[in-house]
Protein backbone atom coordinates (compact mmCIF):
# COMPACT_ATOMS: atom_id res chain seq x y z
CA UNK A 1 0.00 0.00 0.00
CA UNK A 2 1.38 3.57 -1.21
CA UNK A 3 1.71 6.52 1.24
CA UNK A 4 -1.00 8.45 -0.47
CA UNK A 5 -3.82 5.50 -0.03
CA UNK A 6 -2.43 5.17 3.73
CA UNK A 7 -3.14 8.66 3.59
CA UNK A 8 -6.50 8.74 2.03
CA UNK A 9 -7.54 5.55 4.18
CA UNK A 10 -6.54 7.57 7.38
CA UNK A 11 -8.41 10.91 6.03
CA UNK A 12 -11.69 8.65 5.29
CA UNK A 13 -10.84 7.19 8.68
CA UNK A 14 -10.71 10.34 10.96
CA UNK A 15 -13.64 11.83 8.74
CA UNK A 16 -16.08 8.90 9.57
CA UNK A 17 -15.04 9.02 13.01
CA UNK A 18 -15.08 12.77 13.27
CA UNK A 19 -18.84 12.69 11.56
CA UNK A 20 -19.76 9.86 14.40
CA UNK A 21 -18.74 11.67 17.12
CA UNK A 22 -20.44 15.02 16.06
CA UNK A 23 -23.70 12.93 15.41
CA UNK A 24 -23.71 11.93 18.78
CA UNK A 25 -23.37 15.43 20.24
CA UNK A 26 -25.97 16.43 18.15
CA UNK A 27 -28.19 13.59 19.28
CA UNK A 28 -27.24 14.17 22.65
CA UNK A 29 -28.22 18.23 22.11
CA UNK A 30 -31.14 17.50 20.80
CA UNK A 31 -32.41 15.31 23.67
CA UNK A 32 -31.16 17.26 26.16
CA UNK A 33 -33.50 20.38 24.49
CA UNK A 34 -36.20 18.42 24.26
CA UNK A 35 -36.01 17.40 27.93
CA UNK A 36 -36.12 21.44 28.24
CA UNK A 37 -38.71 21.64 26.42
CA UNK A 38 -40.61 19.04 28.35
CA UNK A 39 -39.80 20.81 31.49
CA UNK A 40 -41.31 24.40 30.09
CA UNK A 41 -44.66 22.78 29.25
CA UNK A 42 -45.34 20.88 32.43
CA UNK A 43 -44.14 24.46 34.11
CA UNK A 44 -46.98 25.85 31.73
CA UNK A 45 -49.42 22.99 32.81
CA UNK A 46 -48.46 23.63 36.19
CA UNK A 47 -49.02 27.92 36.17
CA UNK A 48 -52.24 26.90 35.09
CA UNK A 49 -53.07 24.88 37.40
CA UNK A 50 -51.70 27.67 40.05
CA UNK A 51 -52.24 30.83 38.61
CA UNK A 52 -55.84 30.22 37.66
CA UNK A 53 -57.83 32.00 39.86
CA UNK A 54 -61.20 29.92 39.12
CA UNK A 55 -59.12 26.51 39.50
CA UNK A 56 -57.58 27.63 42.36
CA UNK A 57 -60.97 28.34 44.20
CA UNK A 58 -62.39 25.28 43.05
CA UNK A 59 -59.68 23.25 44.63
CA UNK A 60 -59.71 24.69 47.53
CA UNK A 61 -63.59 24.11 48.06
CA UNK A 62 -62.51 20.67 46.93
CA UNK A 63 -59.58 20.68 49.57
CA UNK A 64 -61.85 21.80 52.69
CA UNK A 65 -64.75 19.39 52.23
CA UNK A 66 -67.17 22.12 51.65
CA UNK A 67 -70.33 21.37 50.56
CA UNK A 68 -70.80 22.36 46.92
CA UNK A 69 -72.62 19.80 44.77
CA UNK A 70 -76.47 20.25 45.39
CA UNK A 71 -79.99 21.12 43.43
CA UNK A 72 -78.17 24.37 42.98
CA UNK A 73 -75.15 23.83 41.81
CA UNK A 74 -75.82 24.01 38.16
CA UNK A 75 -77.52 27.58 38.63
CA UNK A 76 -74.53 28.67 41.24
CA UNK A 77 -72.54 30.68 37.70
CA UNK A 78 -69.11 31.53 39.47
CA UNK A 79 -68.98 28.54 41.42
CA UNK A 80 -69.66 26.03 38.26
CA UNK A 81 -67.48 28.05 36.19
CA UNK A 82 -64.94 27.63 38.95
CA UNK A 83 -65.34 23.93 39.56
CA UNK A 84 -65.94 23.59 35.30
CA UNK A 85 -62.07 25.16 34.78
CA UNK A 86 -60.42 23.27 37.25
CA UNK A 87 -61.70 19.89 35.96
CA UNK A 88 -60.83 21.16 32.49
CA UNK A 89 -57.50 21.38 33.46
CA UNK A 90 -57.64 17.83 35.05
CA UNK A 91 -59.32 16.64 31.73
CA UNK A 92 -56.19 18.06 29.35
CA UNK A 93 -53.83 16.70 31.62
CA UNK A 94 -55.34 13.04 31.59
CA UNK A 95 -55.67 13.59 28.18
CA UNK A 96 -51.84 14.49 27.31
CA UNK A 97 -51.41 11.36 29.37
CA UNK A 98 -53.21 8.48 27.43
CA UNK A 99 -51.89 10.34 24.39
CA UNK A 100 -48.20 9.11 25.46
CA UNK A 101 -47.62 13.13 25.82
CA UNK A 102 -47.26 13.03 29.45
CA UNK A 103 -44.70 10.38 31.23
CA UNK A 104 -45.48 8.81 34.52
CA UNK A 105 -42.62 10.68 36.15
CA UNK A 106 -44.39 14.24 34.88
CA UNK A 107 -48.18 12.88 35.20
CA UNK A 108 -47.40 12.22 39.28
CA UNK A 109 -46.39 15.86 39.75
CA UNK A 110 -50.31 16.42 38.85
CA UNK A 111 -51.45 13.08 41.03
CA UNK A 112 -51.89 14.91 44.33
CA UNK A 113 -54.89 16.77 41.84
CA UNK A 114 -56.47 14.28 39.87
CA UNK A 115 -56.72 11.62 43.21
CA UNK A 116 -58.27 14.34 45.34
CA UNK A 117 -60.83 14.58 43.11
CA UNK A 118 -61.37 10.56 43.01
CA UNK A 119 -61.33 10.28 46.74
CA UNK A 120 -63.88 13.53 46.73
CA UNK A 121 -67.71 11.80 46.71
CA UNK A 122 -68.95 15.20 45.71
CA UNK A 123 -66.19 15.19 43.06
CA UNK A 124 -67.51 11.90 41.98
CA UNK A 125 -71.09 12.40 42.03
CA UNK A 126 -70.44 15.78 39.51
CA UNK A 127 -69.08 13.49 37.25
CA UNK A 128 -71.62 10.54 37.65
CA UNK A 129 -74.55 13.03 36.58
CA UNK A 130 -72.49 14.27 33.74
CA UNK A 131 -70.81 10.81 32.84
CA UNK A 132 -74.84 9.84 32.59
CA UNK A 133 -76.21 12.73 31.10
CA UNK A 134 -73.92 12.49 28.23
CA UNK A 135 -74.62 8.90 27.86
CA UNK A 136 -77.98 9.52 27.76
CA UNK A 137 -77.74 12.32 25.03
CA UNK A 138 -75.70 10.26 23.11
CA UNK A 139 -73.02 12.73 23.24
CA UNK A 140 -69.04 12.80 24.55
CA UNK A 141 -68.40 14.41 27.93
CA UNK A 142 -66.62 17.26 28.82
CA UNK A 143 -64.35 15.76 30.79
CA UNK A 144 -63.91 12.32 28.99
CA UNK A 145 -60.56 12.12 29.42
CA UNK A 146 -60.66 12.41 33.24
CA UNK A 147 -63.38 10.13 33.55
CA UNK A 148 -61.61 7.57 32.07
CA UNK A 149 -59.02 7.56 33.76
CA UNK A 150 -60.79 7.69 37.22
CA UNK A 151 -62.63 4.52 36.20
CA UNK A 152 -59.33 2.68 35.81
CA UNK A 153 -58.85 3.60 39.15
CA UNK A 154 -62.17 2.76 40.65
CA UNK A 155 -62.80 -1.03 42.62
CA UNK A 156 -64.80 -3.30 41.33
CA UNK A 157 -67.55 -2.36 43.26
CA UNK A 158 -66.99 1.57 43.02
CA UNK A 159 -66.92 1.05 39.02
CA UNK A 160 -70.28 -0.78 39.51
CA UNK A 161 -71.91 1.95 41.50
CA UNK A 162 -70.73 4.49 38.56
CA UNK A 163 -71.40 2.85 35.97
CA UNK A 164 -74.90 2.62 37.02
CA UNK A 165 -77.60 5.40 36.17
CA UNK A 166 -79.61 4.42 39.30
CA UNK A 167 -79.46 6.48 42.18
CA UNK A 168 -80.18 3.26 44.64
CA UNK A 169 -77.39 1.46 43.07
CA UNK A 170 -75.16 4.49 42.79
CA UNK A 171 -75.33 6.28 45.63
CA UNK A 172 -75.36 9.36 44.14
CA UNK A 173 -77.81 12.34 43.80
CA UNK A 174 -79.44 12.93 39.98
CA UNK A 175 -79.07 16.39 39.36
CA UNK A 176 -79.40 16.30 35.94
CA UNK A 177 -81.84 15.00 33.70
CA UNK A 178 -81.46 11.38 32.45
CA UNK A 179 -82.57 8.12 32.00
Amino acid sequence: MEIQEILLLLTLISTILISTIGFGFTIYQIKKSNKVKQAEFINKLLENMILNERALNAEYIIDYDEHWYDENFHFSGELEKNIDAYFSQINYICYLYEEKLLSDKDFSIFKYQILRVIDDEQCKSYLWNLYHWSKSNETKCSFDNYINYMIKQLSEIDLKKFESSEEKISGFKKYLNFD
